[in-house]
């Protein structure tokens, strides 16, 4: 009996264990907060990693070339901000002219490269340039519209403005007139630099860095706001004549409601074509004002066109093509999306667009197929011994962003780069190629800047 006790008692004492042991332990409030911190910081560090994703530049794709660029003369000005995308070359018969930031202003032969003349003016520039029949107009930090003799760059006059000028005049000869950044558009003396008439805007408090350039077309002129709204003045007298919103400000927040008219207006036959970010793509007729059709779109960078096309190169980096006559979209080409494409340039075969990377693309105008490509600065093969992964922060320093738009005359292309420099180019049709040595892959390495890998 005393054995059958004991055996009991035994049995029970390990049943009473096990059961203890299978019994999982309470967590105190201090380690559940705990984990759960622990869990949203890792949530919120992959929510990071997939945002960053998504905002990196796109890869370039393998294409068929069937256009090629060999160059002819390049130079150096001076570096150019990544906010001063409205600096412009101006051609003029044998002449190219240019200025950069630093207030260097050339005047180089087009065919040749050879300068006339280089100048360097005291005080950067904020706007260049724009050229008549005598004079170069530049914009200065201190608000000062500077006008230079165009044979030698010697300077015959300058007006102090109200305000910056970021974007060039609009001049025909007779007229040069500039928006200021508060929104003021003045018409100046060509020969005395004289205001004659003044027009202000109600602009709001925060706009994109940068103005409209006017479209001087008869006895008129076109001007987009930072308002959204584009407006048509009488060049004689600055009466305006009709203004429309070519957007309305949408969202909570000051910067969801930009809507800044920036890109020069287009004049093409009876219409006049403005684009606004975070807006729309404008067809008015161009004489009663009556809008004749409006598309999404959102730019600040000049419009393109030619024939019955409208090309636009969207903020996204996205570049698409738009019926004149319809307003319809015709294509769009994504292979650039947030590459920061520059405006659009037109030749008679092919798009010219750059990139942050240093990259000029040719699109087909009808297809917005990629029909060529090529690195301005990177060799085509890479030479025995090269890296062939480059990162972006040595890239920038070879491959430097073009956000310039380029200039087309003939089948020449002038490009310029931010870090100063200027190439021309010929373009030349070829047989088709493959084109698979210029393919980018965006990795991301240990540091956390961008690698491009050249296959």
């Amino acid at each position: 009996m005393c054995r059958f006790r004991f055996a009991l008692v035994v049995f029970l004492l390990v049943v009473g264990l096990i059961g203890c042991s299978s019994t999982p332990k309470q967590k105190t409030e201090a380690e559940l907060a705990k984990e759960a911190a622990a869990q949203r910081k890792k949530d919120k560090k992959k929510a990071k990693k997939e945002a960053e994703k998504a905002l990196q530049p796109k890869a370039l794709t393998a294409i068929t070339k069937t256009m090629r660029f060999r160059p002819v003369f390049a130079d150096h000005l001076g570096k150019l901000s990544k906010y001063y995308h409205q600096f412009h070359f101006a051609l003029d018969n044998h002449w190219i002219y240019a200025a950069s930031q630093n207030g260097t202003v050339v005047k180089l032969d087009k065919l040749t490269g050879k300068e006339t003349f280089r100048i360097r003016l005291k005080r950067p520039l904020t706007a260049a340039l724009a050229i008549d029949t005598d004079a170069i107009y530049v914009g200065n930090l201190d608000g000062e519209l500077v006008a230079l003799n165009k044979t030698d760059g010697s300077e015959r006059w300058r007006q102090q403005l109200s305000s910056e000028v970021v974007s060039p005049p609009a001049v025909d000869g007779l007229n040069v007139i500039v928006q200021t950044n508060d929104g003021a558009v003045v018409n100046l003396n060509p020969e005395t630099g004289e205001q004659r008439w003044r027009q202000d805007t109600q602009i709001p408090a925060l706009t994109l860095r940068g103005t409209s350039s006017g479209t001087i077309f008869g006895p008129f002129v076109a001007m987009g706001f930072a308002n959204g709204t584009l407006a048509i003045f009488d060049v004689k007298t600055g009466q305006k004549r009709w203004a429309d919103r070519v957007a309305v400000p949408m969202g909570d927040t000051e910067i969801e409601r930009l809507v800044d008219v920036d890109a020069t207006p287009v004049v093409h036959g009876n219409r006049l074509i403005a684009v606004s970010y975070q807006g729309n793509l404008t067809a008015y007729n161009i004489t009663s004002g009556r809008k004749e059709w409006s598309q999404p779109a959102s730019s600040y960078k000049a419009v393109a066109v030619s024939g019955d096309r409208v090309f636009v190169s969207q903020s996204d980096g996205k570049i698409n093509a738009f019926d004149i006559n319809s307003g319809q979209k015709v294509w769009q080409q994504d292979g650039l999306e947030r590459r920061k494409p520059s405006a659009v340039s037109v030749s008679d075969s092919a798009l010219l667009i750059t990139d942050f990377a240093g990259f000029l693309h040719a699109l087909n105008p009808e297809t917005g197929e990629f029909i060529g490509r090529q690195s301005l600065t990177l060799p085509k093969k890479p030479t025995p011994g090269h890296n062939k992964t480059i990162q972006v922060k040595r890239l920038m320093k070879t491959n430097p962003p073009i956000r310039v738009q380029s200039l087309v005359d003939g089948n020449t292309l002038y490009v310029f780069a931010n870090n100063g420099q200027i190439q021309a180019l010929t373009m030349e049709a070829q047989a088709s190629q493959s084109m698979a040595s210029d393919v980018l892959k965006h990795k991301k390495n240990a540091l956390g800047t961008h690698e491009e890998t050249v296959k």
